[in-house]
């Protein structure tokens, strides 16, 4: 064989592959609906996950093209397309004078089992989700709501704590005011206060040691007291820890939810009140077309919730955030976002080639999924509303106020003795601290000098009686009544 016939065999062989190229080449035409962050518009283009993930499938998939094109059904309108003779003609109106041949890609996300079973299309599990989260405001798992509803549920423990406390304090009162009366007085008011007070004291576990009974029956009510003001406080803390601590946001049948329509998400909201024996109602599930709008009726307290999926939760993580919503509860449940695709029997070889190229590059598809995919922060409980809440009511700025003001008062005033200290002459300084100094002492002499003025007068009055009783004839008789004046005068000057 010459060399001129293999270059003749080679040319009729790649001429060949090129016709053959030709003639099997299929250009698809993706129809996809505005569904951040799988797809939407970016001005005259649809960009998002999805068209990414058809130009990878462009190159890795031989004789394969995709047109990318937005259309602006509804998802309940898609659904009532009848698939007859002429397949798409709802489809065709709604893309405004495109010109779309049968092999059709529709984007989705997810659409009820029986659309691809009464339509004549072929579903593909083109996207994986790990499930779905709950997104809800800041402000339904604030620190300051839990505490309210600790408060509400806990108001009936409260009060019958306080009237313990109140009962318990006239109680040890009446027991300890005739043998301790110096921290129970005998007069009602600051005696009953004082009992009230020892009770609060003790059912708060603070002792400060001022008071305490002192008699058997005191102590032993004080014991019983004790017990039950303990399991009153237990009861409180059980409270308060609960609604802190387990956070979590429950689902329930009257919980208004807000989701996409035909999506998946809406599946999981009708499960959760079917699971509590309701029947769904209008008010209660809220459909949306996209995630923007049904995030939009949360953050405008429209709904209580939207639940969404979790990449799409991933995608809009920051404007969440930013937008005062929380990602706060994540619901389990692995599940595809399809692709459906038109099945035309002329050309049902090739619809099998574009799965199979799927199927091939599957690991490509997965890692950049998983790129895309960012993990996400899930709050339980959000405190950042004690802080809004302490500047908005104005209660920090004015505390700050005050602590700024006493601090600085203390110390102009520090400052303003130590000059003075300092400026004041030596012996006038030390004439004033002595003179303190010997308050005491000063107070001791002014008391001995009365008391020798005292002495010095009874002296006096004694000598004259005495020279008295010289002078009188019956000696006997006045000295027994002055020795009795004296002895009542000497208990007396004792006693004083």
């Amino acid at each position: 064989m010459t060399v001129r016939a293999i270059a003749k065999i080679a040319l009729s062989l790649l001429l060949l592959k090129m016709v053959i190229g030709n003639t099997s080449a299929v250009k698809y035409t993706a129809l996809m609906v505005h569904a951040e962050p799988y797809s939407w518009l970016n001005g005259t283009q649809m960009i998002g996950l999805i068209p990414d993930l058809l130009n990878v499938f462009s190159v890795k998939c031989e004789n394969l093209t995709f047109e990318v094109h937005q259309v602006h059904w509804s998802l309940k309108q898609l659904k009532e397309i009848t698939m007859n003779e002429d397949p798409l003609p709802e489809i065709k109106s709604n893309v405004h004078g495109i010109n779309i041949d049968r092999n059709v890609i529709l984007g989705m996300n997810n659409y009820p089992n029986y659309f691809k079973k009464e339509h004549k299309f072929l579903a593909y599990p083109f996207i994986f989700s790990r499930g779905i989260v709950a997104v809800v405001h800041r402000d339904t798992i604030g620190l300051g709501r839990k505490l309210y509803e600790a408060m509400v549920d806990s108001a009936i423990i409260m009060y019958n704590g306080l009237l313990l406390a109140v009962i318990s304090g006239v109680i040890i009162w009446a027991v300890e005011r005739r043998h301790n009366c110096l921290m129970f007085p005998n007069e009602t008011g600051p005696g009953i206060l004082n009992g009230i007070w020892l009770t609060i004291v003790t059912m708060a576990t603070v002792g400060y040691g001022d008071m305490a009974p002192r008699t058997k029956l005191g102590k032993g009510l004080m014991m019983c007291y004790m017990g039950v003001a303990t399991l009153l406080i237990a009861a409180l803390t059980g409270v308060y820890t609960e609604r802190v601590a387990n956070a979590e946001v429950h689902i329930n049948a009257d919980t208004k939810m807000s989701v996409v329509n035909g999506t998946y998400d809406v599946e999981i909201a009708m499960r959760f009140h079917k699971n509590r024996g309701t029947y769904i109602h209008g008010d209660s599930i809220k459909t949306v077309r996209t995630y923007v709008e049904a995030l939009k009726l949360v953050q405008t307290k429209q709904v209580e919730m939207a639940l969404i999926d979790y990449n799409v939760a991933a995608w809009l993580q920051e404007d969440i955030i930013a937008s005062d919503l929380r990602i706060t509860k994540f619901i389990e449940q692995k599940f595809h976002k399809h692709i459906y695709i038109y099945e035309d029997h002329t050309e049902h070889e090739k619809i099998h080639e574009l799965l199979k190229c799927f199927r091939y590059n599957q690991n490509s598809f997965d890692h950049a999924l998983t790129d895309f995919v960012r993990p996400i922060n899930i709050v339980r409980l959000d405190v950042t509303d004690m802080y809004y809440a302490l500047f908005n009511i104005g209660i920090t700025p004015i505390m700050s106020s005050i602590a700024l003001l006493t601090f600085s008062i203390v110390l102009l005033y520090e400052l303003y003795v130590t000059i003075k200290k300092r400026c004041q002459p030596k012996g006038a300084s030390n004439k004033e601290y002595g003179v303190r100094k010997n308050e005491k002492r000063f107070a001791v002499k002014v008391f001995e000098k009365k008391l020798d003025d005292k002495l010095q007068g009874f002296k006096e009055e004694l000598l004259r009686d005495y020279n008295e009783l010289l002078s009188n004839e019956n000696r006997v008789g006045f000295f027994d009544q002055y020795s009795e004046q004296n002895t009542e005068r000497s208990d007396l000057f004792i006693l004083n």
